[in-house]
């Protein structure tokens, strides 16, 4: 039987082959698990025992691991920016049998070259005039029509709507962003505003049998700084709806969204994740279990190519947001009076064109 240190030197040469993936897998990887996966295939210069270590929480024996590398490395490197779409469902089970709507809409795109990431959030009141219903209902539609795969219904609709081509979409339950979150060890979130939310759900009661609204909700509050959260914690930031203040809008939460997408991706990234083995496994199930239909390994190993080609160092994170129209300014989405639309709180579309124009813009596709 060879001893490790036989195993490393006759593996060196495969080693050497799966070096093109380890400086963008924590740059283009842990993106394109969107809002919130890391995925380290193999870092090979931690060794033969570095192997084993991840192999051990992950199911696989280093030989696997090797394979795994060795066939995403072989792959062409992609040449298009790609575009992501992100839905994170609040079908948790204590919803009971009400349809998953969904609690965050976000569009991303990766520029190869220059590795910016460019965030823009669609408000889940967000109207379909074609199929008179608030984009956050597509998903559960999307049930009805297609059980296997119903995340093409909102693709297919945001596509229309935007114009902008979808190249993957990402289902993201939330006990599933939190289980990614403690998967990491907690987060560093940095929060821009203090605020309470005293009617946040609470996600330990059975909303089907119970009426009570002391039991049904609680209070969160969150103050100005810099928090490491648990998944837990970083929902209940992300979801928070209810607060008295500007943070209880729409648009508030979808700057949320994007700072904790932003607080997930410098976890994912720190070096601490890739000099800790155990760590890696851990996310390296994780992906296997939750996203590998949804984002292939060579699909992102594409990807992970094309930065390395481009020397790209690191990730920046370009964030935008609609323009919404007041009485003083023009925007592409509008909030009207309630007493127009039924009593339903939404956002329409002023200007189809102008609309596509500036989610193209915002994404880097004009």
């Amino acid at each position: 039987m060879k001893s490790a240190t036989q195993h490393t030197a006759t593996t060196e040469t495969e080693f050497s082959a799966t070096t093109v993936i380890i400086k963008s897998t924590a740059l283009a990887i842990a993106f394109v698990t969107g809002s919130f996966l890391v995925l380290i295939l193999i870092a090979s210069i931690f060794g033969y025992q570095y192997l084993q270590k991840i192999g051990s929480e992950s199911n696989k024996s280093p030989q696997e691991l090797l394979q795994i590398a060795k066939s995403a490395n072989e792959v062409t490197p992609r040449e298009s920016n790609p575009v992501f779409l992100i839905l994170g469902t609040d079908s948790l089970a204590t919803r009971g049998e009400v349809p998953p709507l969904t609690d965050i809409l976000l569009l991303a795109s990766l520029d190869l070259k220059s590795g910016a990431v460019h965030l823009l959030p669609l408000p889940r009141d967000l109207w379909n005039e074609n199929y008179k219903t608030k984009i956050n209902a597509l998903l559960a539609y999307g049930s009805d029509r297609s059980p296997d795969s119903p995340e093409q219904f909102p693709k297919q609709v945001i596509e229309e709507m935007t114009n902008v081509p979808i190249d993957f979409t990402v289902v993201l339950a939330m006990d599933t962003l939190a289980e990614l979150v403690d998967t990491l060890g907690g987060v560093a979130v940095s929060i821009p505003t203090s605020f309470v939310d005293t009617e946040f759900p609470n996600p330990d009661v059975d909303i089907s049998t119970e009426r009570d609204p002391k039991k049904l909700y609680k209070t969160v509050s969150f103050s100005k700084g810099t928090e490491t959260m648990s998944g837990e914690r970083l929902l209940e930031f992300v979801r928070s709806r209810h607060s008295e203040s500007e943070e209880g809008t729409d648009l508030a939460r979808n700057q949320r969204q994007q700072i904790a997408f932003a607080a997930i991706l410098d976890a994912a990234t720190a070096e601490s994740v890739i000099k800790n083995p155990s760590r890696i496994g851990k996310l390296f199930s994780f992906y296997e279990n939750h996203f590998r239909s949804a984002l292939p390994i060579n699909d992102m190993a594409a990807i992970g190519k094309a930065v390395l080609e481009n020397s790209v160092s690191g990730v920046t994170i370009e964030s935008h947001s609609l323009s919404i129209q007041s009485r003083t300014e023009a925007g592409v989405l509008v909030n009207p009076d309630i007493r127009t639309t039924k009593n339903i709180w939404l956002y329409q579309i002023t200007d189809d064109k102008l609309f596509r124009e500036e989610v193209g813009r915002a994404l880097q596709k004009l």
